[in-house]
């Protein structure tokens, strides 16, 4: 078990010194597609604009490729971030599963003391929310369905495009607004911007279409991490909250307990714990605003309506008082009130 022990730590240290050079790689590769990429999109832009002036449905179609062109940059940027994602949550899913194995090693050898008891607890607060990762999942099941659905309308832009001396009367035919620009006796010109412009459109979706099924791959992959960190997070879970109510979690409060507490209420006060709180809670609120902006209206109605409310109880006292006027519905309109 030593040997095998060894062995294992032997092949984490090589995981750990390959996983930066990955890093590197990853991040070098996506900054020349992103070079690339950019230029294709310069290209498009002084295109679009050169032809701006010309007629109607080339201009469109120079600025629809421009778009296309747009649309590919952003997808290489969306798919760096989704590979930074999927590295980030096999991290996560790592120290979770690590977590959960250690866990129960403990519980299973019978660790009852002190010591064990503050190692969970410090494990059940470091565990992610199950909602903030549920929500992750339904995120990224959202954004896999937007792909699948663009991916469909690549498809059918690819399949109307594949023969391009068809298509080009058929898109003139659908901008019926635009019969000045077709060549008198149905006859083509002999260089036809539209017909260049519908071959780049074909070469960008194409070029598109593999960026996609990237993007789609990655996505997939960061859902199943997503989904085995919930699980992993939910056994680890259910696991401390059945045993740690049956193990110490602090020392016994006795006069030495009573006489550290100057110290932990300084250390609980001290400027650093501050800071450490702002940012926590400034990343909170980054990843959901909602909770918070309810808290603060919820409070600002609660003191509108303490206001009303003393305005509004004395004149139903005055009723109250009176037994001619007094009734049930009164009484109740003010314990309401």
């Amino acid at each position: 078990q030593r040997v095998q022990e060894l062995e294992l730590r032997v092949l984490r240290n090589q995981l750990a010194q390959h996983e930066p050079r990955e890093a590197v790689l990853q991040r070098r590769i996506a900054a020349v597609g992103r070079r690339d990429l950019q230029r294709l999109v310069d290209s498009l832009d002084e295109q679009a604009a050169a032809l701006a002036t010309g007629p109607a449905l080339v201009a469109e179609t120079a600025a629809e490729n421009r778009d296309l062109g747009e649309e590919m940059r952003e997808v290489n940027e969306a798919l760096a971030s989704d590979r930074s994602l999927l590295a980030d949550q096999d991290a996560g899913l790592e120290r979770d599963l690590s977590a959960l194995r250690n866990s129960r090693t403990r519980l299973d050898l019978g660790g009852q003391s002190e010591q064990v008891g503050i190692w969970l607890w410090a494990e059940l607060r470091r565990l992610e929310p199950q909602r903030r990762l549920q929500q992750r999942i339904d995120e990224t099941h959202d954004q896999l369905a937007e792909l699948r659905l663009r991916l469909i309308g690549l498809d059918e832009m690819q399949r109307e495009l594949a023969d391009l001396p068809q298509a080009v009367p058929t898109l003139r035919a659908a901008h019926s607004s635009q019969q000045d620009e077709a060549t008198p006796d149905g006859t083509q010109a002999t260089a036809d911007p539209l017909e260049d412009l519908l071959r780049q459109r074909l070469e960008l979706s194409e070029r598109l279409e593999p960026l996609l099924w990237r993007r789609v791959a990655a996505l997939e992959d960061v859902e199943r991490s997503l989904q085995a960190r919930l699980d992993a997070n939910r056994q680890l879970r259910d696991m401390l909250d059945r045993h740690l109510l049956w193990i110490r979690s602090h020392a016994p409060v006795d006069a030495a307990w009573f006489a550290s507490l100057p110290d932990g209420f300084h250390d609980l006060v001290k400027p650093s714990r501050f800071v450490t709180t702002a940012g926590l809670l400034r990343e909170s609120f980054a990843a959901n605003a909602t909770p918070y902006i309810a808290s603060v209206a919820a409070v600002v109605l609660l003191v509108l309506m303490r206001v009303r409310a003393k305005k509004r109880l004395e004149p139903l006292g005055q009723i109250i008082r009176d037994v001619r006027q007094d009734s049930y519905r009164r009484t109740l309109e003010s314990f309401a009130w």
